[in-house]
């Protein structure tokens, strides 16, 4: 007998939930809707997440895989320290620490989701 009820479609919605998110990127347009779309965030706000995230993850399929991006899971502080030295070299302090506390919006959010992965 299968079980049901509350609990039953709460866990299965949840355990649906991290499946989902351990799917594989296929484009920037992929993790944009998967973990960006449909989040709350004021436009702004979301333009700011979106810009940061999207540099990010743009530069992980350059410098780790081999042009398909790293997936959110996957990202490990170092990862995060190696794009903040890069991006330093490029860019003013200021704007390089910006784009990081925008990324630490878009984990927080991505731990809110799917708190397996926090």
């Amino acid at each position: 007998m299968r079980p049901q009820g509350p609990v039953h479609s709460a866990l299965a919605a949840k355990l649906q939930a991290h499946q989902d998110a351990t799917e594989p990127i296929q484009s920037w347009e992929d993790l944009e809707h998967r973990f960006l779309y449909g989040e709350g965030y004021a436009q702004s706000t979301y333009q700011s997440v979106r810009s940061a995230a999207k540099i990010f993850f743009e530069w992980t399929a350059e410098r780790y895989g081999a042009g398909h991006m790293l997936h959110p899971v996957e990202i490990r502080p170092a990862h995060i320290e190696l794009f903040f030295d890069e991006q330093l070299k490029e860019h003013k302090p200021e704007t390089v620490v910006t784009r990081v506390r925008q990324l630490k919006a878009f984990y927080r959010r991505f731990t809110a989701l799917f708190p397996l992965f926090d």
